[in-house]
């Protein structure tokens, strides 16, 4: 920037996000899966997956055929993933309801197996295989991943695989047939990303969930620029994401294309206290250089007199916005790509709320 004004676009987050801060913060059973039916299926988002099943139950059955009593219980299970830690946990929980009739003594069994992962990391915490089931009682085993002490790829799909069913000690009452499984995989661990002093962190997510980048009235004229550009036919929605491009030389040839700093363009875009903001963004697969002859504005409040408003599924819009929201709004692009660990060539979508056009020029 230079005495207020500037052509150069903000959207600038670094090849390598700064991810200073608190990490990853939640429980194992996120609101993805408590607001909703209790299907027994996995619900990921970006850091956090979850699965409940509800309304089982154990028939009891004595030695001679008869059913003598009933076991209800729930299972319940959830993993973390937190950004910048590299370690994540899953835990797994059995909640067992108000036994009812003749039960014996009935226990909880259960095996780990794991996907040919090095000894030393991983930990595993909680109830012991074989243990009494009491009424009212949860069965919770916790599996912590080492992952930070690996290298990258070390273990590409980090999986454990819990199987569990159930005994009985009472020599009256056959063991139940009662069992199931619990799988988890697609966490991706990396370690690309950087603390401010430097040091590189490795942090895992679930990279088969799309993020989502929100921009809300914090920055209404780059809201506003991102909704049009996106009700024009451009890229950025859930069904249509962009991809991340964390090559800066990448990076700067959209920017050339889009925003260009010197020559007559620049020139005749120029206004006071205004930068040019460009989507789909710089650091994205979807920014200019994929379509540098289908540059297009929104309107003509964005001073953009060399590009026509017009429509189209390719291409990339430009808009002269507020040059101080812009730096936020860059600012506010590089911590979600931290947070949500959003490597090279991953897929993000956005949503807007909240947009404000900028003023005649």
């Amino acid at each position: 920037m230079h005495d207020g004004v500037t052509t150069v676009s903000a959207d600038d987050p670094p090849d390598d996000p700064i991810i200073d801060g608190p990490d990853t913060q939640a429980t194992f059973i996120s609101p993805l899966c408590l607001d909703q039916a209790w299907d027994g299926k996995w619900h990921a988002e970006r850091k956090h997956a979850c699965m409940i099943w509800k309304d089982l139950a154990v028939d009891v059955i004595d030695t001679k055929g008869a059913e003598v009593g009933t076991i209800p219980f729930t299972v319940k299970t959830g993993v973390l993933t937190p950004h910048k830690s590299g370690e994540f946990q899953q835990e797994f929980r059995v909640d067992f309801h108000g036994l009812t009739g003749k039960t014996g003594k009935p226990t909880f069994r259960y095996k780990l197996t794991y996907n040919n992962t090095p000894a030393g990391s991983y930990s595993v915490e909680g109830a012991d295989d074989g243990s009494l089931i009491k009424s009212g009682q949860s069965k919770v085993i916790v599996v912590k991943w080492k992952q930070q002490a690996m290298a990258d790829e070390a273990l590409k799909y980090p999986v454990v695989n819990i199987d569990w069913n159930f005994g009985n000690l009472d020599p009256e009452i056959i063991p139940g047939q009662q069992w199931g499984n619990s799988r988890v995989a697609t966490v991706r661990c990396d370690s690309t990303m950087k603390l401010s002093n430097g040091t590189s962190r490795q942090g895992c997510v679930f990279y088969g969930a799309t993020p989502e980048f929100k921009l809300t009235s914090a920055t209404p004229e780059q809201t506003w620029h991102v909704t049009e550009a996106i009700a024009s036919g451009l890229p950025g929605s859930a069904s249509r994401p962009l991809h991340r491009q964390a090559d800066k030389s990448k990076r700067d040839i959209n920017r050339q294309y889009s925003c260009p700093r010197k020559g007559a363009v620049a020139d005749a875009r120029r206004l006071t206290s205004r930068s040019c903001d460009e989507y789909p963004f710089a650091s994205s697969n979807e920014g200019a250089a994929a379509h540098p002859d289908l540059g297009r504005t929104v309107h003509d409040n964005c001073n953009v007199k060399d590009l026509t408003i017009t429509t189209g599924r390719d291409g990339y819009s430009v808009c002269m916005i507020d040059a101080k929201q812009n730096s936020h709004s860059g600012s506010l692009l590089g911590k979600f790509y931290g947070e949500e660990r959003v490597i090279d060539q991953d897929a993000f979508s956005l949503a807007t709320s909240g947009g404000a056009p900028p003023g005649i020029p």
